[in-house]
């Protein structure tokens, strides 16, 4: 996909109704989990599909960023990679070119 098809994905998943329990129970069902930890997975995840992406770029008081560059991102990731990584709580802001989460 391209950084606009990734920008409009983004927006249609945020955009989407918002269940803790739910997301909860997507997390714990996520299949081939590269960690327990959901962070870590998508960390892992990112890693595969860009490598060198899911290490920690920048981190601030209570969030921190992931050295991926987004147009590298969109050209491998899936809707359904892409839905993984934000349901694992990563942010991806495509105006400011990253990957974040805060603690």
């Amino acid at each position: 996909m391209t950084l606009k098809q990734l920008e409009k994905l983004v927006a249609r998943i945020e955009n989407e109704p918002y269940d803790y329990d739910a997301k909860v129970q997507k997390q714990k069902a996520i299949p081939n989990k590269l960690a327990t930890n959901v962070d870590l997975h998508a960390m892992n995840l990112i890693d595969r599909l860009v490598p060198g992406g899911g290490s920690v770029s920048w981190a601030e008081h209570d969030e921190y960023a992931l050295s991926v560059r987004l147009d590298e991102l969109a050209k491998v990731a899936t809707e359904a990679q892409i839905r993984e990584i934000m349901l694992c709580g990563f942010f991806i802001d495509v105006d400011d070119g990253r990957v974040w989460s805060s603690v």
